[in-house]
């Protein structure tokens, strides 16, 4: 028993490291995966609030606006602002 719930917590704490969930905060924000200039955004619904009050369809739309401002956007949340 004891083995399988360090099996479980090994696995979460993997997950979270590995995934955009533990860095969704508006310092940690990671968008290096949409920094190519030739990227077009999908139309997916993933709203994100920047720190200057708009909603952004979804990450890569937010993460564009970031490159635009150079950095000066930050994520407040996600959902709509």
């Amino acid at each position: 028993m004891k083995t399988t719930g360090y099996f479980v917590l090994l696995g979460l704490s993997l997950f979270f490291f590995f995934s955009d969930v533990a860095s969704e905060d508006g310092d940690q924000f990671d968008c290096k995966e949409f920094m190519d200039d030739g990227m077009y955004c999908t139309r997916e619904s993933n709203p994100h609030c920047g720190s200057n009050g708009m909603t952004y369809g979804n990450k890569c739309a937010f993460c564009k606006a970031v490159k635009r401002s150079h950095g000066s956007i930050r994520l407040q949340h996600l959902g709509k602002c």
